[in-house]
């Protein structure tokens, strides 16, 4: 007895399924991430650094949005140079934040805001 080709709208219907799951994954795991209490400290890396307080230093500076930034050590400026003018002044050890509209650097060495710029999605 032989089996039935499976056809191409089941084969829709499952990566559909599959995609919506992976969606679903990912949804719930960024609504857990931002519902962690505002007194557990949000680390970069190993130097210390707490999302709370770099961005009280960047306000010092400058209006920033009032989402929740994603927060990233520099630590390979030069190949970020390479790649992007935007990071032509950062140096390792600057901070990146990454709003929803905006992405900043803030340097905590010397307190400077290095580079504010739009954030801009690549649609390829």
């Amino acid at each position: 007895m032989k089996n039935k080709p499976v056809t191409q709208t089941y084969r829709s219907y499952v990566q559909l399924i599959i995609l919506l799951g992976v969606v679903a994954l990912l949804l719930w795991t960024v609504v857990k991430v931002f519902q962690q209490s505002d007194d557990q400290a949000v680390l970069v890396d190993n130097q210390g650094y707490v999302l709370e307080d770099v961005l009280t230093s960047v306000e010092r500076h400058m209006n920033i949005p009032d989402d929740i930034p994603l927060m990233a050590l520099i630590d390979n400026a030069d190949s970020l140079k390479q790649d992007q003018k935007f990071y032509a002044d950062a140096q390792n050890g600057d901070i990146l934040l990454i709003f929803a509209s905006q992405a900043v650097i803030y340097r905590p060495k010397t307190d400077v805001i290095v580079n504010v710029g739009p954030v801009i999605f690549d649609q390829k």
